[in-house]
């Protein structure tokens, strides 16, 4: 819900350029409570669009997608300071992102993303890592990069 009701704003710090597509609304929505306050989950959220357009020429696209996944012990032991159990799984994939960016990853290791004069990826990291969670980038040589963030969700 946070994500649809950010979506102007998304557009807004993207730019007339940029086309930000949401995933599609299921007919019963099934509410992803993430185990974050809501001003963090905007936060991120705005940080992450202000990041990406950063890395989009123009007439590019920032493309959301949600699912549910689970974080098991595998994961765990790979990346020790992702909370175990179940996640939301938010993927940002960018069309048209500047090929001179290089590859960054937020495994919760430490601060080895950088920012740029748009967005900052460390805050985003920062945001990611607080709360359990896990930060993932790949940039494709094509010019497309995809940001994966594992949020654990609340307990019931």
């Amino acid at each position: 819900q946070v994500l649809r009701d950010l979506e102007p704003i998304l557009q807004e710090l993207a730019g007339d350029d940029v086309q930000v597509v949401l995933p599609e609304e299921p007919a019963q929505e099934v509410p992803f409570n993430v185990d974050l306050p809501t001003q963090r989950v905007e936060r991120l959220l705005i940080n992450l669009a202000r990041y990406s357009r950063g890395r989009i020429a123009s007439g590019g696209r920032m493309v959301f997608e949600i699912a549910s996944t689970t974080v098991d012990g595998q994961f765990v032991a790979k990346f020790p300071n992702v909370r175990r159990g179940a996640h939301v799984l938010l993927t940002v994939t960018q069309d048209g992102a500047h090929e001179q960016e290089s590859t960054a990853g937020g495994n919760g290791s430490g601060p080895s993303v950088s920012g740029t004069t748009s967005g900052d990826l460390s805050a985003l990291h920062g945001l990611v890592r607080h709360c359990g969670g896990h930060l993932w980038m790949d940039t494709e040589t094509t010019g497309e990069t995809k940001i994966k963030i594992h949020l654990p969700l609340r307990a019931a």
